[in-house]
Order: C-alpha cells, then sequence, then structure tokens
C-alpha cells in the first residue's frame, strides 16, 4: 500500500511539476510578445521627440503611456542616460548601458530579461528595443512588468498541485487500506501461525472462503501443516527409537561423517573410552583415538567401502583391550558418506582368559608336585628291597600321607573358591563378630602353644554385629589367624583388634611375623601366588587362602587390604557392614 501510495504521489508531482513548467513558459512568453509590441509601439511615438528633443517631453510621454498601458516605461538614450521614466526621476537613476536588455537590444533588434530591480524592490521583466532615425540609434525605449501575477499564478498551481496529491492519497488510502485487508489478514494469519508451527505446533489450519490465489496458498499451507506434522512425527519417533536403541547398546557406537569428524555418539562410548559427546562432536576422531593402527583402517575403508576389524589397546585413563568393527556408511550414489565404528570392551574377557590359563597352569603345578611324591614314593615302596626295612616303609608312608594331606587340602580350597566365585547363595543373618573372633582363637590356640606364641582379642564394650554369612566369615578369620601363625617366629604375637566406624566394623588381624616385601603385597591375594614358594610349601600352603579371604569379604560388600614391613610383622584389615541386633 505505501509503495503504491508512494508511487502515485510521484505521479502527480512530476505531471503537476511538467504542467506549471509548460504553464510558466506559455504565460513568460505571452507576456514577452506583449511587452515586445508595447515597446515598438512607444518607439514609434518617441521618434519624434527623438528629432527635436525637449525637456521633461521624454519623461511626460513616459508617464503617460505608462498610464495608459500600465508598464513602466523608461526612454534611455545611445549612451545608456535615462532621459525619461514613469517610475523614478530619471536624473537619480543609473546609466543603463550595460543592462543586459539594452545590450541584446543593441545587438539583436529586441532584448529580453529578468532581474531583481533595486529600484522598485521586487522581480521585473524586462523588454527593450532600438529606436532609429534613418539608419543612426537614437536611442531605447524598455518597457518593464513586475513577475508578481507570474508568481501568483505559479503558487496557485502548486496549490492544485498539492490539493490533487493529498485528495488522491486520501481516496488511494481508503481504497488501499480496503484491498489491503484482504490480502494481509490471511497473510498475517498465515505468517502467526507458520511462527507457531515454527515453535513445534503443527495443528494449525487456515480458513478462507475466497478461491483465488490467496485461498489457494492458504490450502497449500494447510496442507504443508498437515504433512509437516506427519514427516515430523515420524522423524521424532525414529529420532527416539535410536536414541532408545543407542542407549540400549552395550557396546560403544561412534558415527563419522565423510571427513572423519565424530557426528554421534552412544552413552556407552562415552562410558568406555571416557569422554563427553559435548568435547568431541564435530572434532576429528584423531583426537579422540589417537591410534595409527585405527586411523589406517579408517582410511581403508573410506577408499574401499568394505568393512575392517581390529583389536587395539588404549592406555588413558587407563588400559582397556578394545574389538573394534569398522563399517562404511553408503549413501544412496553408493559412494561412502560416513563410517561406524562399533567398539566392544574385551579387557575382561582377554583376563579372564589370562587368568583361566593361568589358574590351569598353576593347578597343574601344584596337582603335579602331591602326585608325583606320591607316586614316586609308591614305586618306591613296591621294590622288594624296600619292603625289607621297615624304617623306610614308615618314612615313605609318612611323606606319602602328609602329601596326601596336602592334595586334600588343595583340592578343597579349589572346591571352596569355585562356590564363592560362583556366587553360591550366602545365609545372611546377624552375625556376633566377637563370638566369631574367640571361637576362631580357642580352635587355633594349641597350633599358637606349639610355637610359643600369644594370641591376643581387642575390642570395644559395644555390640558388634554384621549381617552375613556366620561360616565364611568363621574361614576368613580362620584363614588369616592360620597365616599369622604360620608365618610368626616363636615367642612372637597375633592379635585381632575390632574397631567400630561409622557404617562398618574394622578388623586388624597383626602379627609379628616374616613381612612381606612392598613390591610383592599387590598380588598377594592372587591364586596360588606366594611370596617365598618354598617356604609356603613347607608350611603346607596352598595360595589360595588369601584370594578366598578376599572373596569372601567383597561378597558381603567389605573390603580388605594389608600392610606390611619384611621382619616387621603384617597387619591384614577388612571391614564389614555394621548392624545392630533386634533385643
Amino acid at each position: 500500500m505505501i509503495t503504491y501510495l508512494a508511487l502515485i504521489i510521484v505521479i502527480i508531482m512530476i505531471l503537476g511539476v511538467s504542467l506549471l513548467r509548460y504553464i510558466e513558459n506559455d504565460y513568460m512568453e505571452n507576456l514577452r510578445d506583449k511587452l515586445h509590441s508595447q515597446a515598438i509601439l512607444i518607439a514609434s511615438m518617441t521618434r519624434d521627440i527623438f528629432q527635436e528633443p525637449e525637456a521633461g517631453r521624454m519623461e511626460t510621454l513616459a508617464k503617460e503611456v505608462s498610464r495608459e498601458i500600465g508598464p513602466r516605461v523608461t526612454i534611455i538614450n545611445p549612451q545608456g542616460k535615462v532621459l525619461g521614466d514613469s517610475d523614478q526621476d530619471a536624473e537619480t537613476m543609473e546609466n543603463h548601458k550595460n543592462r543586459s536588455e539594452i545590450v541584446k537590444a543593441d545587438e539583436k533588434g529586441v532584448g529580453f530579461s529578468t532581474r531583481f530591480s533595486s529600484t522598485l524592490g521586487t522581480e521585473m521583466l524586462y523588454a527593450a528595443v532600438p529606436v532609429y532615425l534613418g539608419d543612426d540609434l537614437a536611442g531605447f525605449v524598455r518597457v518593464a512588468l513586475p513577475l508578481t501575477e507570474v508568481n501568483q499564478a505559479i503558487r496557485q498551481i502548486w496549490s492544485m498541485i498539492i490539493s490533487a496529491v493529498l485528495i488522491a492519497s486520501l481516496v488511494s488510502v481508503i481504497i488501499s487500506i480496503k484491498f489491503a485487508r484482504n490480502i494481509t489478514r490471511p497473510l498475517e494469519e498465515m505468517t502467526q501461525k507458520a511462527i507457531v508451527m515454527a515453535q513445534g505446533n503443527f495443528n494449525q489450519k487456515i480458513y478462507t472462503r475466497d478461491d483465488d490465489e490467496i485461498g489457494q496458498l492458504a490450502e497449500a499451507f494447510n496442507y504443508m501443516a498437515q504433512t509437516l506434522k506427519e514427516k515430523v512425527q515420524e522423524i521424532i519417533k525414529g529420532k527416539t527409537q535410536l536414541e532408545s536403541l543407542l542407549s540400549s547398546i552395550v557396546s560403544g557406537i561412534i558415527l563419522l561423517d565423510k571427513e572423519g569428524k565424530i557426528q554421534l555418539t552412544n552413552p556407552a562410548a562415552e562410558a568406555i573410552i571416557s569422554f563427553s559427546s559435548d568435547e568431541v562432536i564435530g572434532k576429528s576422531h584423531l583426537s579422540l583415538l589417537r591410534n595409527y593402527e585405527l586411523s589406517t583402517k579408517v582410511e581403508r575403508v573410506y577408499k574401499t567401502g568394505k568393512p575392517e576389524r581390529l583389536e587395539m589397546v588404549l592406555t588413558l585413563p587407563y588400559e582397556i583391550i578394545l574389538e573394534v568393527y569398522l563399517g562404511p556408511v553408503v549413501d544412496l550414489q553408493g559412494e561412502v558418506s560416513g563410517l561406524v565404528l562399533v567398539f566392544h570392551d574385551i579387557t575382561e574377557l582377554r583376563r579372564l582368559e589370562k587368568v583361566r590359563s593361568e589358574f590351569i597352569a598353576n593347578v597343574s603345578h601344584e596337582l603335579r608336585t602331591p602326585v608325583t611324591s606320591v607316586k614316586g614314593f609308591a614305586e618306591t615302596l613296591l621294590e622288594e628291597d624296600t619292603l625289607k626295612d621297615p624304617r623306610a616303609v614308615k618314612e615313605f608312608l609318612t611323606i606319602i600321607n602328609q602329601e596326601a594331606e596336602r592334595l586334600s587340602r588343595l583340592i578343597g580350597d579349589l572346591l571352596e573358591l569355585s562356590k564363592i566365585e560362583g556366587q553360591g547363595p550366602l545365609k545372611f543373618a546377624p552375625v556376633n563378630l566377637k563370638e566369631v573372633a574367640e571361637e576362631t582363637i580357642k580352635k587355633l590356640e594349641p597350633q599358637a602353644k606349639k610355637k610359643k606364641l600369644t594370641l591376643k582379642l581387642e575390642y570395644p564394650s559395644t555390640f558388634l554385629y554384621v549381617l552375613g554369612d556366620e561360616d565364611k566369615i568363621h574361614q576368613v578369620f580362620l584363614n588369616l589367624l592360620d597365616n599369622s601363625i604360620k608365618y610368626t617366629p616363636e615367642n612372637g604375637k597375633v592379635e585381632v583388634v575390632f574397631k567400630e566406624e561409622n557404617k562398618d566394623i574394622q578388623v586388624m588381624v597383626k602379627d609379628t611375623g616374616i613381612g612381606i616385601p612392598k613390591e610383592e603385597i599387590p598380588r598377594i591375594f592372587e591364586r596360588f601366588y606366594r611370596v617365598d614358594k618354598t617356604r609356603s610349601r613347607k608350611y603346607g600352603g596352598t595360595g589360595l587362602g588369601l584370594t578366598i579371604v578376599k572373596h569372601i569379604v567383597e561378597a558381603h560388600h567389605g573390603r580388605i587390604w594389608v600392610e606390611s614391613e619384611p621382619s616387621q610383622g603384617t597387619s591384614f584389615y577388612f571391614t564389614l557392614p555394621k548392624r545392630t541386633p533386634k533385643l
């Protein structure tokens, strides 16, 4: 509306200005012709006076003629001196020889000029003609009219133009508003509903009765809204399903674009590799996975479009072993537009394989020694010469019995460890740790007296109850105290100290034994691990006691650790969750 209104105003202004210029030019042309004619007439009247000049006659003629025809009349001699003027005293007037209209009249026979008259104080139109007596120039006659009428006419025309512009503008505004409303109302409605749609609400519809272009646009808008609603619902459904799928997959997934930049990750990948998706999205995979072999495989998949596999080790923030599947993402044109990296954490699998391999080797080794001893001494006993020596028979049978007992203990510990690792059902009930410790100490007192060891038990006055399996907890005390008694020299000391904490009860089994070197402490809870294998076998150890203790404590949601110095003794600590008994 504003555009067309401005166009109308500009057109009217152009027409008005053109008309004004035409009228002004036509009016001025007619005025010049009129003044020219009047000047010629007055010039003919002055010839007689120029032939017989008399003082005052020129001024009298100029005033009389001016009164008759209206314009100002000035009579000038060839030298430019004013001889007579209808409005001013000729004697006081300046020389007019250099006035433009006089110069032009002398050159062309008539001269016109428009300028401000300092004498009359207004803008004037001048016309001058020469007066000849034969071939001689006798003087000039000049007539002049003020341009007040012309200016007034021009102002009237401008008033008409401005009035026409205002009327046309008013009419245009009224008509434009009427028609614009029919157009802008549905467009504004579409705009508002489009904004609402952009905010996610696609339940928008425009109602119109017109069948014109606006009506067709409204129908197209309604169709678009419905189509968008359906498509967005499909996208949201697919996105939700994809997010749920990616979140529930335990394998890590990273999606790369064709430039090798990370576009998508799932929570499993973030947990396995220890990163945040916000930190890596849009960055190259090299900034996250700095592995030469993986980078080589990625480049190969981009070039060949064939999937690859590899096994890699990441050392930061901790060492993990990953099996990686690299699959290409192919677009509709059959070109590789991206890459999917699927990560499987096989650290635990490889650890279990290693543990199993070591376990089999250790079991084989541990079983081979007593079996070999039994077999060797049994074969010796079968010889006739040996049977004739009762002392040798008794000695060999004693060794066979010891090896059989050792074999029995080893098999028993293996079965116990198998039960614990198999997470067999524990019989949880309130257990009084003080009573369990006292009972265990009583069982081991004869063994301690043989080595002249002092057994001591310290506990607070409060109840020391935990929720657990009493038999398993008894086995923890038994294994720890048995180790302390075995590896403490004569006249030593073994003590059990209870300490009550906020939510746990801490138990310390401390001895003054041979101690454990610092470098060996991290491995003492491993299966079949012995600090001194020769000495351990001498005391009948199987290398599984501390492993069993660790599994039992952790099965009760506790923790166990050790502090030791060689030749200064060893302190084993373990905690169990506290339980208040019902009285």
